[in-house]
Parts: structure tokens; C-alpha cells; sequence
């Protein structure tokens, strides 16, 4: 049945308590409760009427009412009492100075007429936000109780925390003893304010009560549902440090709210026996703290999937790293290095891969590679971002030109180790960064024959330029109808360009003004087409053979390679039967000279005997073979 207690109090004999007995004295119990107590607490605050039936109904604590612990926060004795006098000099920067120096409490902006007499501190706040502060530490969450006491005040002074900007906790009452209770903010400072709200004097008194900030809430907790002669003593001491030991004086713990105390438990229908040390639970168990274990194998946590050994677990985490597993496979590891394995049951390369030793922090170790796939309404497939900063990973700073943004590298083992570069993609900066202008450039490199480093061999610039640094080949699937020979498919060369043409004799080079000196080239390959424009106003002393000089390329040796452009001339004193005039390489040198058609059926050569004008004038167009 139930019934009705009459209210009373705890009588407090030689400082003992007796539970379920009238303590007479500090030896003697009467009046025994002839029943079972399941559990007795102790507190350091009042509860209010819902607090007892919330502690009744649910056999955990809130947080904010865990271990309450009576040991003063505030720890100097004059800091509690006021205990250091000091009088009013009238120097309120000098006044406020000695007051930091002779208390851990301090000055909040410039308060003035600072007094310390007889216990009580009186101090004027002539605007808000003026006042004191002590430091404290807090735990947000947790309920804190201050005890302060007041002489007169004017104006109004607040008991105030600080969360980037202050929260008020209570206001204080003149002539008071004031108890203040709270719960620490999240984002609290370590510092307790007493502030003035409007300008005003406060005389803080602790003539008769100290100023005192203690924790708040259960300090003892005794858990006596199963208690029997050898385990009476249990109790859970929430301002202690030990945790789960019984003994004469108690069981101390920090971070229980319930404790079990057996070798073997059963949770559920489970009709099991649990072996010693062994947990079992039907059904479905939530855990919202950690699960702490260790395996008989050694290899340290276990959550397992199976009932036939640790080996074949879950998760198994121990001196070596942590793994998710299959039955008693490692699929994906955190090895004690950090290094993220997948298919964990392999080993990662010793020595590094590349020539460099890199050690890469995620490693796909299976047969399968990796793909990532995009599933969307849109135009985006899966992808890979590589990315480069300087500075932290928390504290990013700009890139600089030359700086690598990303890079994939190809390695092969070679019957040592994987430190062997086969080709490799990479992306560098390319150019000066700013906001919004990151200039790159892609590399694409290889190896040669003997080697295992990387040697470029194409370049594509921010400017989409292309540099192939062995030129380009092409793959030919024809053949010549009259069987002639592929000698070359590759590409070597390609340039563009200007040169300048000059006049020379092939026995004397004449004195020359010139009026025009105009030449540009483009070589692809080993084929150079040049165009020139050459003239003079005035020439002199010339003699033997017309000559071209100042081609950009020196023409192959070879005479199959000798090439004829006919030209234009003009001051040239010419045969009447010349309808031709050309211009014509030589071997190994880079010059042109200029021959005559004449009748159709020779080639005179042009001299410099024939430039009877002091204007002579040749344009043309010409191939030749380098």
C-alpha cells in the first residue's frame, strides 16, 4: 500500500548519517526500518517539489545535478573575506592597481573610490559594465551556486557571465545574504562578473557570511537495491575519483550514473548462461557511450557478428589499428601510422611508392580498383578533386606559381619494391594566384629506357598551348602505290618567324643602302618555306655571283635536297632571251643565288657585272630542306 511520511529533518550527529535507522548518538541505531532501501542520495541543494519527483521516478541524475562538489572555487582566504584592507587614496588608478595586486579578484574598467575596511569591500561605478571579476572554471551544463553577501548599494549591481557577451544571473540585493543558483552557458568564459547595470556604490560584506561559488547538486549517491552484509557500504561518491571498487569506505566514481556490480549478467528471454565476465543481451541494445572490451586474443575491442571467436568480429581494434570486417577478413583498416587501408587485409607498400617513397594516407589495396559514380539530373558524372594550398589544413594560405595542384602518379613493382615511376599526370599552378585567377598547367611524363624518374614530354599551358618535347607521331596505315620508302612519322619541329635578307657577290659583297630588308620563315618539320623582300637605293663594288644571304637555317648537305623558286627582279641588265629569273639553294650553306632561264633549254647565273642600276629589287618565295 502506500502512505504518508511525515516531513522532518536530518538530525547531524559527529557529522554521521545513518540510513534506515534513528541515529541516537554517534554509536547507537534505533528505530530500524524493517524493509529495503533502494537508494539514498544526498545533495548540497534544496529540491524543488518536481526535482524529488524526478529523482524518485528515474533512478539517473541530469547532468547539470552530477557530482556536486562543496569545495570552494573561489580559494583565497582574503578573496572570500575581504581580508586585506585598503584605503580610499583618492588615486582611483593607484586604488584599482593595489587591488589587483592584493586579490585574484580584479578590476572591470575604471571603478573608483575603492575601499577595503572591517570585511566589507565599497567601490563606485559611475557607468555599466564597471565592476569585479573573479576566474573560475566552469562546465557548461553543470548548476553552480555563489553565495555573496551585500551591504548598502545604489544603483543596480548584477552577478553576470560572459558568452561574447554578458548573460545576467542574478541581481543583487542590498543588506543581503544572496544565494544565487544557475547552470553554466554553453560558450561560458572562465570568469565570474559582478557588474553594475546602471551607476551606482556596492559594498560587498563578508563581515559574517564568506563569499563561496561551489558545484551544485548530488554529492553522495547510495545505490542499495541489491545490497546484502558484504556490499552495505556501496555508494557512488559523484565528487570522487576512483571508479567502481567497493570497499569500508565506499565506492568512489566519476562518470556513472547507474552501476551494475556482477561478474555475469543476462539481458532479455535469453535462456544463456553467461560465463564469467560475459554480457548477454536479446534483443535490441542502444549504447551511447563507449563500449569498452578486451579480446582474449589480445588483438584489444571486439564487436562481434558471430558467436564463434573474436577473430571473426566486426570490428576489431587493438596495438595494430582498428578494422571493419567480414567474417574474418579485414576490409577496411586504421592502422596505428593513420594510413586508411581498404581491403585492410593486405599490407601496404614498406619502402613507399615512386621513386619518391610517397606513402599515401588512403590505399585501395584490392583487385578492383576504385570508381566513383554521380547519380543526377544533371550534366556531372563521378569525379576526383585534388587540390593544393599552403599553410594548414585549419589555416589555409594562397598557392604560388610552380606549386603542383594535383597530381597522378602510375608505379610498378620491380621485383624490389613499388618505387618506381611508370608515367605520371600532373597540374601545376602557372603563373602569379590571386582571387578568382588560378592560372595551370598540365604535365604528362614518363620514363625511359633505364630508368625509374620521371622525364616530361608533354606541356599544356594556361594559355592552351602545347609543348611535345620529342615531337608528334603519327601512325601510318597506308603505303606508297609506288613503293616508296617511310623513312619518318614524327613531327620534330614547327616554327615560325622572321629573318633578315642581305645582298653578297660570291667574290665580293658590294656596298649596299639598302631601301627594303623584309624576310619571315615557317618551318614544319625538316621543310622551311622563307618569303623575302630585298632592295637597295645604291650598290657598289660587287662582284662575282648575285647571292641571298641570312636564311633562318643552315640547307641540308645532301644535293637531292636542292631546291629552284623562280622570283622577281627588277635592275638587272639581262640577255633578251632570258624569261625566267630563279632562285636556287646550295648545300650546307644559307644563301640563295640566282640563275637565268634563257631559251628554254640553260641556267645562266646572275653577277653582280649585270646590276647596272644603283636599284636593284628581289622578291620571292622558296622551299628548302634542312
Amino acid at each position: 500500500g502506500t502512505a504518508t511520511l511525515a516531513g522532518g529533518s536530518l538530525p547531524n550527529i559527529a557529522d554521521k548519517l545513518a540510513l534506515g535507522a534513528k541515529l541516537d548518538s554517534g554509536t547507537t541505531n534505533t528505530s530500524n526500518f524493517d524493509g529495503v532501501l533502494y537508494r539514498a542520495r544526498l545533495w548540497n541543494k534544496s529540491l524543488t517539489a518536481a526535482e524529488v519527483t524526478a529523482s524518485y521516478e528515474n533512478a539517473t541524475v541530469p547532468f547539470a545535478d552530477q557530482y556536486g562538489v562543496q569545495t570552494n572555487k573561489i580559494t583565497g582566504a582574503v578573496d572570500k573575506n575581504w581580508g586585506t584592507a585598503q584605503a580610499d587614496t583618492g588615486n582611483d588608478a593607484t586604488d584599482r592597481a593595489t587591488f589587483n595586486t592584493n586579490y585574484v579578484w580584479n578590476t572591470d574598467g575604471n571603478i573608483t573610490d575603492i575601499s577595503v575596511a572591517s570585511n566589507v569591500l565599497q567601490f563606485t561605478s559611475g557607468s555599466t559594465s564597471l565592476g569585479i571579476y573573479h576566474p573560475v572554471t566552469f562546465v557548461a551544463g553543470k548548476r553552480y551556486r555563489l553565495v555573496i553577501g551585500t551591504g548598502t548599494i545604489t544603483g543596480t549591481f548584477k552577478v553576470r557571465a560572459w558568452i561574447g557577451s554578458y548573460v545576467d544571473l542574478a541581481t543583487l540585493t542590498a543588506s543581503s545574504t544572496n544565494v544565487i543558483d544557475f547552470v553554466a552557458p554553453v560558450g561560458l568564459s572562465n570568469f565570474i562578473y559582478i557588474n553594475a547595470t546602471s551607476a551606482g556604490t556596492i559594498q560587498l560584506n563578508a563581515a559574517s557570511v564568506s563569499t563561496e561559488l561551489v558545484a551544485s547538486g548530488v554529492v553522495a549517491d547510495y545505490d542499495l537495491a541489491f545490497a546484502n552484509p558484504t556490499q552495505s557500504l556501496m555508494v557512488q561518491d559523484r565528487a570522487g575519483a576512483a571508479d567502481g571498487t567497493a570497499s569500508a569506505t565506499g565506492v568512489a566514481q566519476v562518470t556513472p550514473i547507474e552501476q551494475l556490480n556482477s561478474k555475469a549478467a543476462r539481458i532479455g528471454t535469453t535462456a544463456a548462461t553467461p560465463a564469467d565476465g560475459e554480457l548477454l543481451v536479446s534483443g535490441y541494445a542502444e549504447v551511447t557511450g563507449n563500449i569498452r572490451a578486451n579480446a582474449s586474443d589480445g588483438s584489444g575491442f571486439e564487436l562481434t557478428g558471430t558467436t564463434s571467436s573474436v577473430a571473426s568480429g566486426m570490428v576489431r581494434a587493438g596495438s595494430t589499428g582498428v578494422a571493419l570486417r567480414t567474417d574474418t577478413t579485414d576490409r577496411l583498416t586504421i592502422d596505428s601510422a593513420g594510413l586508411v587501408l581498404v581491403d585492410g587485409a593486405a599490407t601496404p607498400a614498406a619502402t613507399g611508392y615512386g621513386f619518391d617513397g610517397w606513402t599515401p594516407e588512403l590505399q585501395q589495396l584490392g583487385t578492383q580498383g576504385i570508381a566513383t559514380v554521380r547519380a543526377a539530373a544533371d550534366v556531372y558524372g563521378g569525379s576526383l578533386h585534388l587540390a593544393k594550398s599552403r599553410g594548414t589544413i585549419a589555416s589555409p594560405t594562397i598557392a604560388v606559381d610552380g606549386d603542383r595542384a594535383g597530381s597522378v602518379f602510375f608505379e610498378a613493382y620491380d621485383g624490389t619494391d613499388f618505387r618506381n615511376y611508370v608515367g605520371a599526370v600532373e597540374c601545376f599552378m602557372d603563373g602569379t594566384v590571386s582571387t578568382n585567377n588560378t592560372l595551370g598547367r598540365l604535365v604528362f611524363s614518363t620514363t625511359a629506357y633505364g630508368s625509374n624518374e620521371l622525364t616530361e614530354r608533354l606541356r599544356i599551358d594556361s594559355a592552351g598551348l602545347a609543348t611535345f618535347s620529342n615531337g608528334i607521331a603519327f601512325t601510318q596505315t597506308d603505303t606508297s602505290a609506288t613503293g616508296a620508302a617511310t623513312t619518318s612519322s614524327t613531327l620534330d619541329h614547327y616554327e615560325e618567324g622572321t629573318w633578315t635578307p642581305t645582298l653578297g657577290g660570291s667574290t665580293t659583297n658590294p656596298t649596299v643602302t639598302y631601301a627594303v630588308q623584309q624576310g619571315i620563315y615557317t618551318r614544319v618539320g625538316n621543310l622551311v618555306t622563307v618569303r623575302w623582300s630585298v632592295g637597295t637605293s645604291a650598290n657598289t663594288g660587287g662582284a662575282g655571283y648575285i647571292l641571298i644571304n641570312g636564311l633562318p637555317f643552315t640547307q641540308n648537305a645532301g644535293a637531292q635536297y636542292r631546291t629552284i623558286s623562280p622570283i622577281m627582279g627588277y635592275g638587272l641588265d639581262v640577255a633578251s632571251t632570258t624569261y625566267q629569273l630563279a632562285a636556287t639553294g646550295n648545300t650546307s650553306t644559307t644563301y640563295f643565288y640566282l640563275l637565268e632561264s634563257r631559251d628554254a633549254t640553260s641556267w645562266v647565273t646572275s653577277s653582280w657585272t649585270q646590276a647596272t642600276a644603283a636599284e636593284v629589287y628581289f622578291n620571292g618565295v622558296a622551299q628548302f630542306w634542312v
